[in-house]
């Protein structure tokens, strides 16, 4: 007699994400002003590097949460969706293998690390530092530590027909790195921005994954439905 399969347990960490993304996006995207919104929780590099200049305590100025806040506030719904977008197709395979608290500490670390490098390299930028990429991009790190021999699916355009293929993810997200780093080069100062919050999130994953498996964190074992 054949054993009932397991239920898979259900992805808090990524649906707890998730619902605080989107909650904030319906409160500031359709608000009276998401300025405000991005000048009091996004990451300002020249507000947050000269206000911890002048204070003796690190939490005693009015922006020292901003690296995390900044994460989950973004500019418009194409912005947010794009971004949960990218996040889901790597969230629950990764939390799978770690359990959500981990899954969140890659999450939060990743993001407010990304948010860091990007203010420490543009810190003269007025320019906020807001959204998920950061994050989502520790994740992709840190599933190619964890799943170095998986296939993803892409789908091609063929005239008028779609062909799903498998590729390595080693080669994919290999080359949406390499592709970061060419715009990283080339872009003007205001949009490198983004690219480096990518390149420092990606960087961050490797690190964490890499860690966490070291130390046990990270290496549950695989179910079926982790195959790629």
């Amino acid at each position: 007699m054949a054993r009932p399969r397991r239920a898979e347990p259900l992805p808090i960490g990524s649906i707890a994400v998730t619902l605080l993304v989107l909650a904030l996006g319906f409160v500031v995207v359709n608000g009276d002003d998401p300025s405000s919104w991005y000048q009091r929780f996004g990451l300002v590099p020249i507000v947050f590097w000269q206000e911890q200049a002048e204070v003796s305590r690190f939490w005693a100025g009015e922006h020292w949460f901003t690296p995390l806040t900044s994460i989950f506030i973004h500019l418009d719904w194409v912005h947010l969706l794009g971004n949960l977008a990218f996040f889901w197709l790597f969230a629950q395979r990764i939390e799978r293998r770690t359990g959500w608290i981990v899954f969140l500490a890659v999450v939060v670390a990743g993001g407010v690390f990304s948010s860091l490098v990007s203010a420490a390299k543009f810190a003269d930028s007025a320019a906020p530092i807001i959204g998920a990429s950061g994050a989502t991009a520790a994740l992709l790190g840190a599933f190619l530590v964890l799943y170095p021999a998986a296939r993803l699916g892409v789908v091609l355009p063929l005239g008028v027909y779609l062909q799903m293929i498998r590729v390595p993810g080693l080669a994919l997200i290999g080359t949406w790195f390499l592709i970061q780093v060419l715009y990283t080069l080339t872009s003007s100062s205001d949009a490198a921005i983004a690219w480096w919050s990518h390149i420092a999130g990606f960087l961050s994953g490797l690190l964490l994954a890499g860690f966490g498996r070291m130390f046990g964190f990270a290496d549950r074992p695989r179910r079926a439905a982790d195959r790629y």
